[in-house]
Order: structure tokens, then C-alpha cells, then sequence
């Protein structure tokens, strides 16, 4: 079975055209900040541990991916698609040497960069309109 990637709207405040302006990783968190294209909008995802694993990787070595998602949404475009997705039948958790059924693959899909992360947790989004 093929992964599934299935756009995720997690507040009503997302606009789209998105991208990342700053990813911050320690030992308790992962705060990505993504930035709409005319820098009105701001979002923050925060993920809290524990998390799994993540990477970050220009979009250009994943055009395979892209090329999925325009097959998968058939309307997929950086301006008016998603930029938050859960992935079902992971197979980046798939690759890890420890696997639960409670892991959870999140994605974060920008014209530039894509970002994936494994957690059991959800993440908490807040736009600056939400401040």
C-alpha cells in the first residue's frame, strides 16, 4: 500500500503559499515558523516531545513526492493547496528501527522545503491573527 498524504487544516486561520522562515529544534520541542509570501501571516507549529524523529529536506529531492500529491489531490498547487498534511502508511516510519501504531507522520509541504515529522503527539498551531 502506498502512503497516503491527506491535507490537514489544523485552524481555520491557515491561508495557503506558505513558507518556511525558521525551524528550532532542542531537546523538549520543534518550533517551525512558516511565512505567507507577502509576509502579512505568520504560522507557528510546535511540536512537543516526544518527538520521534524529523528532517528537512529541500523540495527539489523530493519532486517524486510533489509529483504524488498532484496525482493524489488532482488539484494540488503551492498557492491554493495545502501546506500541513498527515501521511497514512508512512514509509518514513516504516524505516525506523522502533515502530507503534501510535506514531503519527506529520508534513509541512512549502514551494522550497519539505519538513517531516514522527511524533505522538499533536502539534499546536497558532497563526499571528490568533495572537
Amino acid at each position: 500500500m502506498d502512503e497516503l498524504w491527506t491535507r490537514w487544516s489544523p485552524t481555520s486561520h491557515i491561508f495557503y503559499g506558505y513558507d518556511v522562515l525558521s525551524v528550532s529544534y532542542d531537546h523538549e520541542k520543534i518550533l517551525i515558523t512558516l511565512e505567507e509570501e507577502d509576509g502579512n501571516n505568520q504560522i507557528c507549529a510546535l511540536f512537543a516531545q516526544p518527538i520521534i524523529a524529523y528532517r528537512l529536506t529541500d523540495e527539489t529531492n523530493r519532486m517524486r513526492l510533489t509529483d504524488n500529491l498532484i496525482w493524489q489531490t488532482k488539484t494540488y498547487d503551492y498557492q491554493h493547496g495545502s501546506n500541513f498534511y498527515i501521511v497514512e502508511n508512512s514509509s518514513y516510519i516504516k524505516s525506523l528501527a522502533i515502530q507503534k501504531p501510535t506514531f503519527m507522520h506529520y508534513a509541512i509541504h512549502t514551494a522550497n522545503t519539505v519538513i517531516d515529522i514522527i511524533t505522538e503527539q499533536t502539534p499546536t498551531i497558532k497563526t499571528s491573527i490568533e495572537k
